[in-house]
């Protein structure tokens, strides 16, 4: 990907160039659209409405568009024009922002923004993503304890803003991060897809590898893992001296679950820990909630929870096993087992109980984990490479519009 070449000046400052930023107040250079329409009524019901859940944090994208009619608008909204900004004015903190690509509705928690002559949307966007402006709106909304920020308050804000020719520059290398990430991001689902669609026809058999011809044989769970009950914690076993954190499930990457320590500390007798005491590589599922999701214990000094159990595979390959509980077969299967409550629970018995037949050599099931873990790989070198481009993004924002970092014309 070729990136715009950045110049930055010693003192920050291009020579004669200080002049060419003014200080300005949010409010002077963009109007607040306001009066409502009823989105009942032709043609606002056929309008695209978004609201801030449609908006993902900190990107500037649109990440659902449907109709005022499919979501059964009933209450007044705004009319915003294409090339309008909009806004989310409820937690601040999440940073919803994006710019209208057609006429749309917004929701009344949102602003529809207007730029007036001296700013441009694609400008006032990359502003209302920083970092500088989040922290000031975070603090705002702070003042009353309502995650809300308000006209009279977005008017107390104020920054540095350059001469239009500097705002196309700034949001065009801006737009080149912006450009390396959706591509990143496109290519993981890709990845995330293919992987999907690949593992459904090599764990069924639809699929075969050319060198094996074997009949696969039928087994349950049972018959290949063990499975451990974690510990039921009670008030006296936390302390804050103890040594050991209590194992809890979260983090969903590449359709599995990184299990992580929580905050709380815990103290058990000796006994207990080495019985309750997790090792990195150790296969837990979620027995409650979001129940049969599976991951790979990643941390130390962890002891195993009450509701998520830990399978010790047996006769069949460590990594095959893993594909397997980490199918959407099985995690289908526990979810059906678990309807009926408030809350899905499954039990040692559902878990165990799993039929589903298995390569019966533990060649043809190491070549499949091969496979898994490859794909596995590449996506995971991928999300490295987007959290990167994200930070050089974040990085390079706060200079840019702050005008740490000046650009030649």
């Amino acid at each position: 990907m070729k990136r715009e070449a950045v110049h930055i000046y010693e003192d920050g400052h291009a020579s004669g160039d200080t002049e060419l930023w003014k200080r300005v107040s949010l409010l002077n250079v963009v109007e607040i659209v306001s009066g409502q329409v009823d989105p009942k009524q032709s043609p606002y019901n056929e309008m695209i409405l978004v609201a801030p859940d449609h908006i993902e944090p900190c990107t500037g994208r649109i990440i659902s568009k449907e109709t005022a009619r499919t979501q059964s608008a009933i209450s007044g909204k705004y009319y915003a024009k294409k090339g309008c900004v909009l806004y989310s004015k409820i937690r601040p903190y999440l940073c919803k922002a994006a710019i209208a690509d057609e006429d749309v509705l917004c929701s009344a928690d949102m602003y529809p923004i207007h730029c007036k002559d001296e700013i441009l949307p694609q400008y006032l966007l990359y502003i209302l993503l920083s970092k500088h402006f989040t922290d000031f709106t975070a603090s705002m909304s702070g003042r009353t304890g309502i995650p809300k920020i308000n006209r009279e308050e977005l008017a107390e804000y104020h920054f540095d803003l350059p001469t239009i020719e500097n705002q196309l520059k700034i949001s065009k290398i801006l737009n080149t991060w912006d450009t390396a990430i959706t591509q990143t991001e496109r290519l993981i689902a890709a990845k995330q897809k293919l992987k999907k669609g690949l593992m459904q026809q090599l764990l069924t058999g639809k699929r075969r590898l050319e060198k094996f011809n074997e009949q696969w044989v039928p087994i349950s769970l049972n018959d290949v893992a063990a499975l451990k009950n974690g510990y039921a914690f009670k008030s006296e076993s936390y302390d804050s001296k103890g040594k050991y954190s209590i194992i809890t499930i979260s983090n969903v990457q590449d359709g599995c679950m990184h299990a992580r320590g929580c905050d709380r500390i815990a103290s058990l007798p000796p006994d207990l820990q080495e019985h309750h005491m997790l090792h990195n590589g150790d296969i837990l599922i979620s027995m409650t909630g979001n129940v049969g999701r599976v991951c790979r214990v990643n941390t130390q000094d962890t002891l195993l929870n009450q509701r998520v159990g830990k399978l010790v595979p047996k006769k069949i390959n460590n990594g095959f096993f893993f594909c397997l509980i980490n199918s959407q077969g099985f995690i289908r299967e526990m979810a059906k087992k678990a309807q009926g409550g408030a809350q899905g629970n499954i039990g040692i018995g559902d878990i165990l109980g799993y039929e589903t037949n298995i390569p019966k050599l533990e060649e043809e099931q190491k070549e499949i984990s091969t496979i898994s873990n490859a794909i596995s790989d590449e996506i995971n070198l991928l999300h490295q490479s987007s959290i990167k481009l994200k930070e050089q993004k974040r990085g390079l924002m706060q200079k840019l519009l702050t005008g740490q970092v000046r650009v030649k014309i």
